[in-house]
């Protein structure tokens, strides 16, 4: 079984945006973790492992944090929902008219 298609029995809402965040934005993440790259470039494979896991940990909460992030502007600040809402509607629109 190919290891992408292990979990895709799992019901994500969005399992677009789930792949890609597994398969692209995680690594980009990882590719800039001063921890892990130095641990790639010095460390026994344990040590290479333990701190993959600590820097997907990091990567996750950090992805985490922006979204909430988000809905934190636009559940508190009207002036960001008010300017979040013409800008996704101009987009939206932009395509109808496409």
């Amino acid at each position: 079984m190919d290891d992408l298609e292990k979990f895709v029995s799992i019901p994500w809402k969005d399992t677009a945006t789930i792949e890609t965040v597994i398969t692209q934005k995680i690594p980009k993440l990882l590719a800039s973790d001063q921890a892990y790259q130095n641990a790639r470039r010095c460390s026994d494979p344990e040590n290479v492992r333990v701190e993959g896991e600590l820097a997907i940990k990091r990567a996750i909460s950090a992805i985490l944090a922006d979204y909430i992030e988000l809905f934190q502007q636009f559940t508190q600040n009207s002036q960001f929902r008010e300017w979040l809402t013409s800008v996704v509607l101009r987009l939206i629109d932009g395509e109808r008219s496409n």
